[in-house]
């Protein structure tokens, strides 16, 4: 994604749930790098029992021209 023109602010939304599930627990977690040859950096974790869906929010650094974001989930 182009956030260039973000010197601050800019923000990444999206519904969130996982519901325990007998004992097992799926787990979210979100990274971003700001250029492709960069390492990617852990901006959120979502490890625990979340029944409703809710919104979440995350401010987003190190705005720039060329940004990646990436969901990693892993299912109990």
């Amino acid at each position: 994604m182009d956030l260039s023109s973000y010197s601050s602010g800019a923000q990444l939304s999206f519904w969130h749930g996982q519901q325990e599930w007998d004992g097992d627990q799926d787990e979210l977690r979100v990274w971003y790098k700001a250029a492709a040859g960069d390492e990617w950096s852990q901006i959120a974790e979502y490890t625990a029992d979340t029944p409703a869906w809710e919104t979440v929010t995350l401010d987003l650094p190190n705005a720039s021209s060329e940004y990646y974001i990436a969901f990693n989930g892993t299912a109990a």
